[in-house]
C-alpha cells in the first residue's frame, strides 16, 4: 500500500450544515409548540421523529458512504472501493495506466484536494476521482509506478 484514503472532508460540509440545520429547526418548532394544542407531547414527539428520519437520510447515510469509499494506491495499481450495503471495487493495474493528471482550483489548493484523471487502455477508458486529498502526492506516486513499470520492462525483468 503506497496511498490510501477517503475522498476529502470538505464532501461532507453541505451533509453537516443539513444535519445542523435540522437540529436547530427541530429544537425551535419543539420549544414553540404553544400549550394552548391538546395534544403538545406527540407533537414534539412527531417533530423530534421527523427531525431523526431527515438527519439519517441526509446526514448519516451520505457519512456511511462518504466512509466506505477509498481511494488506494499500491504497487499493483490504483483501487477504488465503494459502497455501504452493496460493494462495488475497481481496479486499475499500473501496467494499464497510460495517463494521469490532476487538476486544483484556488480554493481547492488551499484546501488540499482536486480533481484526479486517469486514462487506461481498459474499455471504460477515463476515470475520474474528484476531492481526493493530496491529489499532487498521488499523481507524482502514479507516475513513479508507471516509471517503475516501464524500467522493469526495459531492464527485462
Amino acid at each position: 500500500m503506497i496511498l490510501s484514503d477517503h475522498p476529502h472532508w470538505t464532501t461532507l460540509i453541505a451533509t453537516i450544515l443539513l444535519l445542523i440545520v435540522t437540529v436547530a429547526v427541530a429544537g425551535v418548532l419543539i420549544f414553540f409548540v404553544p400549550d394552548t394544542w391538546g395534544a403538545q407531547t406527540q407533537v414534539r414527539l412527531g417533530i423530534a421523529g421527523a427531525a431523526v428520519v431527515i438527519a439519517f437520510v441526509f446526514s448519516i447515510v451520505p457519512f456511511l458512504r462518504w466512509f466506505a469509499t477509498r481511494y488506494e494506491l499500491t504497487d499493483q495499481g490504483l483501487v477504488i472501493r465503494e459502497g455501504v450495503l452493496s460493494r462495488s471495487v475497481r481496479t486499475i493495474p499500473i501496467g494499464r495506466i497510460n495517463d494521469a493528471a490532476h487538476a486544483q482550483r484556488l480554493i481547492e489548493r488551499m484546501l488540499g484536494k482536486g480533481t484526479l484523471t486517469v486514462e487506461s487502455g481498459g474499455e471504460r477508458g477515463q476515470l475520474v476521482l474528484k476531492n481526493v486529498p493530496e491529489v499532487e502526492e498521488w499523481h507524482q506516486q502514479i507516475y513513479r509506478l508507471i516509471d517503475d513499470v516501464a524500467d522493469g520492462v526495459r531492464d527485462g525483468r
